[in-house]
This record gives structure tokens, C-alpha cells and sequence, in this order.
């Protein structure tokens, strides 16, 4: 089963949040599980901001430690406003 998680500084990016969703994935079967961290894209008038690549690779590497595969997306279109989240704004 692959989920998607959207990384949000200092919403749910730090490493108590990782254990909290290794925990959650822990009561089923995290060999059958991969999470997509997803990098928040900044939307205009919303004050959410996206994870530093440090915060991200902490937190991927708690899901690692643990046996849950993860992929890191790859940022496209938000230099242009056209990234995951930011067309409905438009």
C-alpha cells in the first residue's frame, strides 16, 4: 500500500511525528507499506512553509530505521506556481 504524507514545517516534520507514524504503521504490516513524503508547496495566503531538506532526511530516516520504505517526491512546478496544491489557488 503506498500513502502519502505532506511534510509541513513544524506541523508534522520532526522526529516525535515520525515515531508517531511508525507507531500507527506498526499495528499493520509495514513490509506491505510505502510512504511518499511529499514536500509542502506554498500556497499564497496560507503561512504554511515547506520542511528543510534536513527536517526531511531525519524524518525519512526514522521510517528507514524501521523498516518502512519511503520516497522522498521530487520538487516540479513551483517555480512557476503549478506545483501539487497550488493550481486551486489560481
Amino acid at each position: 500500500m503506498i500513502n502519502e504524507y505532506i511534510l509541513i514545517s513544524g506541523v508534522n516534520d520532526q522526529p516525535k511525528h515520525a515515531r508517531s507514524l511508525v507507531q500507527l504503521i506498526g499495528r499493520g504490516n509495514p513490509d506491505l507499506v510505502h510512504i511518499n513524503l511529499i514536500p509542502y508547496n506554498s500556497v499564497v495566503g496560507v503561512t504554511f512553509k515547506r520542511s528543510s531538506l534536513k527536517s526531511v532526511h531525519a524524518f525519512a530516516r526514522i521510517l528507514t530505521d524501521h523498516g518502512i520504505q519511503n520516497t522522498f517526491r521530487v520538487i516540479m512546478g513551483d517555480d512557476i506556481k503549478a506545483a501539487c496544491g497550488q493550481l486551486a489557488t489560481t
